[in-house]
């Protein structure tokens, strides 16, 4: 029994000793990419929005709202069954309709993909399994608003996304658009000094945690996948230098709107690389960024593209247009009082979208009706006889 116990106390021991030295690969304890974290209060947004929806770049998330009126002769707990029952379907088609045309890269939007039968078959089957978010009956019609998150569109296109390509297609040509040129930094003169005795280098890398792009002086246009060229046209970032799962996971990159919440972010800390991209390339998806950029990509010690620890920081004055105003409704004479609040609610959201499109047309060309149903109201008032709304619509340029 004494020499059972000693075998099993100097396995114990060698294995203390031996498990140590196995530990030879670096670890990295850097914090890794929350996608259903809200953004911070000091980072609004990075939204696209469209007629039939929009896109949150920065939440994650696509959004579309749905409307429908109760059938006629329909009362009480029937007409609001039946009113939120059509809701969700509009609610479903306007998804359907928005998600074609979301940007993939830079040669395809979603639209692109429905040719397979299982990128459809799938979608649809997101699309019926939309998670409700909110939902209002008035007493006549049921507005319904609708999300479905982005990393369940990233595990459905991943399959289909076609090679990256390793240099840009089109090296050499003209840039689609050059508004900032980052300086090369120009090597400072030395003095002339002593000889002295060579010094052995050290082999020592520097080790980078992550990296933020500033594109807010380019009007960018955000996208599922995206390339990052070096000024030469080699690729650097993009779909080939990162693992599938943290791609399916968290995307990408992540979305920021103001550059110092983006420096300071945890998931890229504690020593980013902080760069400007110099161009965009087709369709104002790829970035370029400067050769000495890159080479400190390439050159760290720490491979943080592979989980992909980037961010792009965007101007939201570049992608949106941002309108406010009010409306104010009255109550009809003779109507119910349990019916007149709500009717008076939809007279003020109906000349607050009026005073919205009037304000609209006056800086600007084209129609934006379609937009209307997407019209956020910031609060309402009820005084007994009117309602007051005030409301904003946000839209990309």
């Amino acid at each position: 029994m004494k020499r059972y116990r000693f075998i099993v106390m100097l396995l114990v021991l060698t294995a203390i000793l031996i498990c140590p030295a196995l530990a030879f690969e670096e670890v990295d304890h850097t914090a890794t990419k929350d996608d259903s974290a809200p953004a911070p209060a000091n980072n609004p947004p990075i939204v696209t929005q469209k007629e039939k929806g929009l896109v949150d770049w920065t939440n994650n998330y696509v959004e579309a709202t749905g409307m429908a009126v109760a059938p006629t002769g329909t009362k009480g707990a029937q007409a609001k069954a039946l009113a939120r029952r059509g809701a969700m379907l509009d609610l479903q088609r306007n998804l359907l309709e928005f998600l074609v045309g979301v940007q993939i890269d830079a040669d395809t939007r979603m639209e692109n993909f429905m040719a397979e039968d299982r990128v459809r078959s799938e979608l649809h089957g997101i699309i019926r399994n939309v998670e409700a978010t909110s939902g209002e009956w008035d007493g006549e019609s049921y507005v319904m608003k609708g999300r479905i998150k982005l990393g369940q569109i990233r595990t459905l296109i991943a399959p289909s996304l076609p090679p990256a390509p390793a240099v840009y297609p089109e090296v050499g040509a003209t840039p689609d658009i050059t508004i900032y040129e980052e300086p090369e930094p120009a090597p400072a003169p030395r003095a002339p000094r002593k000889p002295s005795t060579p010094r052995k280098p050290t082999g020592k890398k520097a080790r980078y945690t992550g990296l933020v792009i500033d594109v807010r002086h380019l009007p960018y246009v955000p996208s599922m996948t995206f390339q990052v060229y070096d000024a030469n046209g080699r690729a650097v970032y993009g779909m080939n230098f990162v693992n599938r799962s943290s791609f399916l996971s968290s995307g990408i990159c992540s979305y920021f709107s103001n550059i110092n919440a983006a420096r300071g972010e945890v998931f890229v800390a504690s020593n980013p690389i902080v760069t400007k991209a110099i161009r965009l390339g087709k369709s104002n998806v790829d970035i370029f960024i400067s050769n000495s950029a890159a080479a400190q990509i390439r050159s760290s010690s720490y491979d943080f593209r592979k989980d992909c620890k980037v961010i792009r920081a965007l101007s939201l004055f570049l992608l949106a247009i941002i309108l406010t105003a009010s409306g104010v409704g009255t109550a009809p004479k003779g109507v119910n009082p349990s019916r007149a609040r709500a009717m008076a609610r939809r007279g003020a959201i109906l000349d607050l979208q009026k005073n919205l499109l009037r304000k609209y047309s006056r800086n600007h060309k084209g129609s934006i009706s379609g937009f209307m149903k997407h019209v956020e109201i910031l609060e309402g008032e009820w005084d007994g006889k009117t309602y007051t709304v005030k409301g904003q619509l946000k839209l990309s340029r």
